[in-house]
């Protein structure tokens, strides 16, 4: 899936971008929103990372990124695993 939204509505923000990318790092929306660059008090912060995931563009965009580091990451355990049985 593209990082944009269906061809009727509006893509994504660069700091919404952003925030999927941090989010899926540790799954924390507050710390993900400020790393993301979004300037508000912890309970605004609160109120957007929930607003945020639940939007079904910014869920499918967490989704694929976190499917993308399974891969990396089952790539690399399968790299390591050949060379063990060297």
């Amino acid at each position: 899936m593209d990082q944009k939204k269906a061809s009727n509505e509006r893509p994504l923000t660069p700091k919404e971008i952003a925030f999927c990318h941090e989010y899926r790092l540790d799954k924390n929306g507050v710390q993900s929103l400020i790393r993301a660059g979004y300037k508000q008090t912890v309970t605004s912060l609160a109120t957007s990372a929930y607003r945020l995931l639940r939007k079904p563009q910014i869920a499918a965009l967490i989704t694929k990124l976190v499917r993308e580091d399974m891969k990396r990451a089952q790539a690399t355990a399968d790299e390591v695993l050949r060379e063990m049985s060297r």
